[in-house]
């Protein structure tokens, strides 16, 4: 084969930045040799790249700026948002389907024109790219490990978040998790389960459910790379208070009828007993003498991470005027000049500001620190309104200082965010 592709990709590709694919060829001695790449995003051709070889005769392609703008947030289920689902629901553009084609054009001669031979000696690749926020650990070489189907063994299924196994959640707060529907390193059950538990606070078990995967609308896992299986690959589950509040799929498992309800558990296993996430906790949170801020983003495997800012806040107004400088009095009208008290000569023709909110954390732990790095580094967070609208906001802070335990002390963290849009 006269082309190659040197790097192996996963069946599941984190889009990180950058995402190389290198290849070589045995025909780089050839006249005018450039190597050609074809890029197709969900069975349909994108981009047709060329590019001559370097001082080795390799190539490199950087897939990252081609595949960003086919990968978005999922933000919105129909009308409803992502954040208020009250079943499973697919990820649609969070994933998609990359197939690769690369080969080369050369000339016969010095004088003649380049053919392309894309179908003889040529090197193809696919995979599923999905959405992520920022670069992985791992520099260039784009693995999952950890969140690729199973937590770096063969018996659990991650879920995509590095949020603490220990949360909060109140009446009134959704929230979203999600797991990678893949079957792509081994068979997992189509009996899966949605396992809910309610306890007391000395934690005795109120109730539990363990609910069926098509009852909560979640898709059969998929072990075949298609355009049609990318946009089920990720499956956003409802876990906020609110979300198991409103939800009708099972009446049982609603907050407001577990008596003396203090937290409740949620897990995902398979009822074969093969495979099982991690079990988060929600904590249900006591009500605050101030009012509590929760922010969304999407975090660093494409998901939504939620946490709730439950100490006092600020809310500030930076408003910007634009005037102009206009005669006052009746200078075209009668033989004497006079003028009302109420005109002006600077007038205000546009007023706009940012609203800017100054939100404190409870107390956080370490660990606590390092996932809410997160949320600094989201090109995509939320905030919810006083209305209980999920708005987008800007995190304005530039830098984030690591707080180290000393003798088990914790510590808070103060946040500046804006409003998107500005108030007109």
């Amino acid at each position: 084969m006269a082309v190659t592709i040197q790097n192996t990709f996963n069946d599941v590709v984190a889009l990180q930045k950058p995402l190389v694919l290198t290849a070589s060829s045995t025909n780089t001695s050839e006249p005018k040799f450039r190597y050609v790449m074809t890029l197709d995003v969900n069975g349909v051709e994108v981009i047709k790249v060329k590019q001559q070889a370097n001082a080795n005769d390799y190539v490199h392609f950087d897939l990252y700026q081609i595949l960003k703008d086919y990968l978005t947030s999922k933000n919105l289920d129909g009308g409803t948002p992502i954040h208020k689902i009250l079943a499973t629901v697919d990820g649609d553009d969070t994933a998609i389907f990359v197939e690769i084609n690369v080969y080369e054009e050369y000339a016969t001669s010095a004088t003649t024109d380049p053919t392309e031979y894309p179908s003889t000696g040529n090197a193809t690749t696919s995979f599923i790219a999905i959405n992520t926020t920022y670069q992985f650990k791992d520099g260039v070489t784009p693995t999952l490990a950890g969140v690729y189907e199973f937590n770096n063994d063969t018996t659990e299924i991650q879920w995509l978040t590095n949020m603490p196994t220990r949360l909060k959640t109140r009446a009134g707060e959704y929230q979203t998790a999600a797991i990678l529907a893949s079957d792509f390193r081994g068979a997992v059950s189509t009996s899966l389960r949605y396992s809910i538990t309610f306890y007391e606070a000395d934690g005795t078990q109120i109730s539990t459910a363990n609910i069926t995967r098509v009852t909560i609308g979640m898709a059969n896992f998929v072990a075949t790379k298609s355009a049609v299986n990318a946009g089920v690959l990720y499956q956003f589950i409802p876990v906020g208070y609110q979300n198991l509040e409103d939800q009708s799929f099972n009446t049982s498992i609603r907050p407001s009828t577990q008596a003396n309800l203090a937290y409740y558990t949620i897990n995902i296993f398979d009822n074969s007993g093969d495979y099982i996430t991690k079990t988060y906790r929600f904590d249900i949170a006591d009500c605050s003498k101030y009012t509590p801020i929760q922010l969304a983003w999407v975090n660093a495997l494409g998901a939504w991470d939620y946490y709730t800012f439950e100490l006092a806040h600020t809310e500030k107004l930076n408003i910007q005027r634009e005037t102009f400088r206009k005669p006052y009095g009746n200078w075209g009208a009668g033989a004497t000049y006079t003028y009302s008290q109420y005109e002006s000569g600077d007038t205000i023709y546009k007023i706009e500001a940012d609203k800017q909110y100054t939100v404190n954390s409870d107390w956080l732990n370490d660990s606590d620190f390092e996932w809410l790095q997160e949320l600094l580094m989201s090109k995509e967070v939320q905030f919810v309104n006083e209305n209980g609208d999920f708005t987008p906001v800007i995190i304005t802070d530039t830098d984030y200082e690591f707080k180290q335990d000393v003798n088990n002390k914790l510590n808070n963290l103060q946040l500046t965010f804006k409003l998107a849009h500005k108030i007109k």
